[in-house]
């Protein structure tokens, strides 16, 4: 007899917009595990790092030269509220918040956003 499948499936849609009916869009994260006797396990993720920078900053998209051109500005309390919020993933719930807030310093800087104090 054959194993129980199970199957995973991700969806990204937009902060208040969550609705059974299109568009998808690219803020909020849903993962929805269906088991073979048909139950189901729902979680739901916060948004992309990189979406809840560039919303911090006030801005649309990141730099074309990241390295040379800054598009934007963040304090480090911005960082510490995002990190925050990314804490509470299931992915990032068993690092250090401050692992969680060098990673988002790191994208901040890969985007073109500037960190001051």
């Amino acid at each position: 007899m054959a194993a129980p499948q199970s199957h995973t499936i991700r969806i990204r849609v937009q902060a208040g917009k969550a609705s059974p009916s299109p568009p998808i869009g690219p803020a909020l994260v849903q993962v929805i595990k269906v088991n073979a006797d048909k139950s189901y396990k729902y979680t739901i993720s916060s948004p992309p790092t990189s979406y809840l920078i560039l919303r911090a900053a006030g801005i649309e998209k990141g730099a074309a030269k990241p390295g040379s051109e800054t598009v934007g500005m963040l304090s480090l309390k911005h960082v510490y509220e995002l990190a925050k919020i990314k804490h509470g993933d299931p992915t990032m719930q068993h690092m250090p918040l401050r692992s969680v807030a060098a990673e988002i310093l790191g994208q901040a800087r890969s985007i073109g956003v500037k960190i001051v104090q």
